[in-house]
């Protein structure tokens, strides 16, 4: 938050999004995405970074789905 608040000209708010695999264990996405939230980011896009064969599948897909949001509080 540093580095962009050094970086911007105004003071309006703003969302900071980042991006990443949330672990399907709760304590886990606790872990990764809270410290940045507590940092200020104000959006998690999910993304798939595993570059194998069949990761983007239907079954890889709805696994994700059912494992739901992180609880960070």
């Amino acid at each position: 938050m540093t580095f962009v608040r050094g970086h911007r000209k105004t003071d309006d708010p703003f969302d900071l999004v980042l991006g990443g695999v949330t672990p399907t264990d709760a304590a886990e996405a606790r872990d990764v995405i809270g410290p940045l939230r507590d940092a200020g980011a104000t959006w998690w896009d999910e993304r798939q970074l595993d570059p194998s064969p069949g990761v983007d599948s239907l079954d890889a897909v709805l696994r994700r789905i059912g494992a739901g949001l992180p609880v960070l509080d």
